[in-house]
């Protein structure tokens, strides 16, 4: 991820919080990080994880972590609490990710990586999609843009977008 894109999730989620919408994220280093970091400077956020309480994933979003429970949030895992992180419980922690929301927002992305997946499984369970546009020459951007032409993703500029979409009051 990219500072700005770290900069623009961790705004956006603060601002969506304060305007009542919750956040729940991966718990991934980089924009799922700061996305939670912003919200929590505006109330709870939820993290779904990829392993068992005992091994939190990213070991360094511990603290993190402890933040989110502390400030009313949460963590959730489908996994046993001894379960070390693997690569399949990865696809589920997204499929729950996408399962468990309105909808899904993608900040920055390349082709590969999993908030493309948990995007397409959104879509699949008929959730909303919102999809920040990216310089057409940005690999961090190819993704997103990508979900802009090939599906039923709305481009997202502000949280002020989101909000209206959601049927809230942007003004607040």
């Amino acid at each position: 991820s990219s500072c700005a894109g770290r900069s623009r999730a961790r705004n956006w989620a603060r601002r969506l919080t304060s305007a009542g919408v919750g956040i729940l994220s991966g718990l991934a280093r980089g924009i799922d990080g700061a996305a939670h970091e912003g919200a929590l400077e505006a109330g709870p956020t939820w993290g779904v994880m990829g392993s068992g309480l005992d091994h939190p994933y990213p070991p360094e979003h511990r603290g993190l972590m402890d933040r989110m429970v502390a400030a009313g949030g949460g963590v959730i895992t489908p996994f046993p609490p001894s379960a070390k992180p693997q690569k399949w419980h990865f696809p589920r922690r997204n499929l729950l990710l996408a399962a468990w929301t309105k909808g899904v927002v993608v900040v920055e992305s390349r082709l590969r990586s999993g908030s493309l997946v948990t995007a397409r499984l959104a879509l699949d369970l008929g959730r909303e999609l919102w999809v920040v546009p990216g310089a057409p020459e940005d690999p961090l951007a190819e993704g997103a843009n990508e979900l802009l032409r090939q599906c039923a993703a709305r481009p997202c500029r502000s949280p002020e977008d989101l909000l209206e979409d959601l049927g809230l009051d942007p003004g607040t």
